[in-house]
């Protein structure tokens, strides 16, 4: 009886900040919130679709590079088909209940998509290094066999991660699942990522002393896998940038147990735009993933 008694003080307690800002988000808020994901998630539904399509459909853009590239285009699919319906129908009725049947839902899979695109941005940042480090043993190194186990891996590994998020309800304990969550789904990753670009750009700096030297042919191979890597750094800054203002709202929110939901939302949904932008990136850095939208697109229009 005292038990039950001390955990209802504690679920009163826990969830007495989120109550009070029911009443602070504005109509027009949740409105502005709403509209912008609604464009946000067409973007990334019909962005992602193509690069899956592109890829699937044409022959010369199925390599490990553009495999990887995949993976993390169905991640950002599922943003848009999923996460961001979950998190327009959590603000519209103002749900902030850590068990609550919606939030459990729409943390899962902002989680698991998060750290799968993770894992596929570190996964095709290995694939560059060996690229560029290893040219000569990448095609014995980097096989189609390995480049899909490596992604059933990644996806295995974070939807068990996330699924963590269905057992953590109280709030007090929700900081600890989110730092396991980032250090495990993110911040090991990062360290790769950063690891393997730190070689890449050495490499491309001492490569760029040797290029007027070798053949054409190897010149302009060279030159592209350089220019593959380079894209995927973007992609990379581009991925920080958006998804960091979420990063340190939780953390100031978990640390100094202020109320920023509000802010929180605002964040979250800058941070779910980052699935519209990737599939216009590899268009505007990558000729072959441009003409493979358009026969897509032209074949889409006859049917």
């Amino acid at each position: 009886m005292l038990e039950n008694n001390i955990s209802q003080i504690t679920a009163r307690n826990e969830s007495h900040c989120y109550s009070e800002h029911k009443t602070i988000i504005q109509t027009w808020g949740i409105v502005l919130f709403c509209l912008a994901n609604c464009l946000s998630g067409a973007v990334a539904i019909c962005g992602n679709l193509l690069i899956v399509s592109a890829v699937y459909k044409t022959t010369t853009l199925q390599t490990p590079t553009n495999f990887f590239i995949s993976s993390m285009s169905l991640a950002d699919l599922l943003v848009g088909l999923v996460a961001i319906p979950l998190w327009i129908a959590r603000a519209v009725l103002n749900i902030t209940e850590n068990t609550h049947v919606l939030c459990l839902s729409s943390d899962f899979i902002t989680i698991q998509t998060l750290m799968a695109s993770t894992y596929s941005l570190c996964s095709v940042t290995v694939d560059r290094y060996v690229a560029i480090i290893l040219p000569y043993k990448y095609n014995h190194i980097v096989t189609q066999k390995r480049c899909f186990a490596a992604i059933l891996i990644a996806w295995a590994f974070t939807m068990v991660l996330a699924s963590f998020r269905f057992i953590v309800g109280l709030r007090s304990e929700l900081p600890k699942f989110y730092m396991a969550a980032a250090i495990f789904g993110i911040d090991l990753p990062i360290v790769v990522i950063c690891f393997c670009y730190a070689k890449i750009f050495k490499a491309a700096k001492e490569q760029r002393t040797k290029i007027c030297s070798l053949t054409s042919s190897v010149r302009a191979a060279s030159l592209r896998q350089r220019k593959a890597a380079y894209t995927i750094a973007i992609v990379i800054g581009v991925y920080m940038i958006f998804w960091t203002p979420t990063f340190i709202v939780c953390f100031l929110d978990f640390t100094l147990h202020l109320c920023f939901y509000d802010a929180w939302l605002a964040t979250v949904s800058v941070s779910l735009a980052n699935s519209a932008l990737n599939p216009w990136i590899y268009a505007a850095r990558n000729k072959q993933f441009w003409r493979a939208f358009k026969r897509v697109l032209r074949v889409s229009s006859r049917l």
